[in-house]
């Protein structure tokens, strides 16, 4: 099972630690799904610069914690448009929008992918890949929409919204 979590990095507030970003996310993060809490303060972020993370499980596992974060608006995006090179070529890498994080997708079989990510530890894994792609178009689709109704005034996000509805046709 996936768990895929959306945060933004509160406003003003800069990442020193590492291990306390770990053990203290909520220090640091705002859920995206925390409505009441970012449309409070939603006029003291960046709007040309959203930092975040997306925190990903899998399992017992965890894919992407708390200290991969970056311009997660675009990190989302990123993710959109490894998948779609993923369809296209059976393989596909990206870095982070900010940050010299390598994202890699793989063919194993026609059900498994290998995901990797390289920087603060080397980590490859073995997913079920229509499960991992659900996972990503479901929360990709929920953090498009609610950004969409937090700062539509200042971001267009129905772009990545139609990508999502295009990429649901090909993972079916």
């Amino acid at each position: 099972m996936f768990i895929f979590e959306s945060y933004l990095l509160r406003p003003n507030f800069k990442i020193r630690n590492l291990d306390d970003l770990n053990k203290n996310p909520e220090n640091y993060y705002i859920s995206v799904d925390d409505k009441e809490s970012i449309v409070a303060i939603k006029d003291q972020f960046d709007t040309d610069y959203f930092e975040g993370v997306i925190y990903i499980k899998f399992n017992d596992i965890v894919i992407m914690d708390y200290r991969y974060w970056d311009v997660v608006d675009s990190l989302w995006a990123y993710l959109l448009n490894l998948m779609i090179e993923f369809n296209e070529k059976g393989d596909a890498e990206v870095y982070f929008p900010d940050q010299p994080i390598l994202i890699k997708l793989s063919s194993i079989n026609k059900d498994l992918v290998l995901f990797s990510i390289k920087n603060f530890e080397d980590k490859k894994l073995s997913l079920p890949k229509r499960d991992f792609f659900n996972a990503i178009l479901d929360n990709g689709e929920s953090f498009f929409e609610s950004m969409q109704e937090y700062f539509g005034s200042y971001r267009d996000y129905n772009y990545q919204l139609e990508k999502i509805n295009k990429l649901r046709k090909l993972v079916g």
